[in-house]
């Protein structure tokens, strides 16, 4: 919106990296949209994907995604975070495992797998108003 009603190019150009980042450039590779790319969530927590009996969640859903660090106060979380459960280890945002490549596509990992309708509307604005790009 900045760029919009600036006209300052540097709005654009970050909202344009923010893009590239949840449509799969980021160190996973991954896109955090529900059924664009070659590599997206297919566990996302929404309720109909997960009771519809489809394989493929509904398209078009934008997750958090990478989380750094997730309280022990779930099982599931404490499971993520596990060091059995991940290599190199990851269980402290300290150790050496890059942040961006701690994902893990499970419905029950709320802080990576969640979306808002206010998610959804701030991604669907920016990809509109990208979209008017000549």
């Amino acid at each position: 919106q900045a760029w919009v009603l600036s006209g300052n190019e540097e709005y654009l150009d970050a909202a344009a990296l923010n893009l590239d980042a949840q449509l799969g450039a980021n160190p996973l590779s991954f896109s955090f949209i529900t059924g664009l790319g070659a590599r997206y969530p297919r566990d996302p927590l929404h309720k109909v994907s997960i009771n519809d009996g489809i394989d493929e969640p509904v398209p078009g859903i934008p997750v958090f995604g990478v989380f750094a660090h997730m309280s022990n106060g779930r099982s599931f979380y404490r499971a993520a975070q596990s060091d059995d459960n991940s290599y190199p280890f990851s269980y402290s945002t300290t150790d050496p495992y890059p942040i961006l490549r701690r994902y893990v596509d499970a419905h029950e990992l709320v802080p990576m797998t969640e979306f808002t309708i206010v998610d959804m509307a701030i991604a669907a604005g920016v990809f509109r108003l990208m979209a008017q790009i000549p």
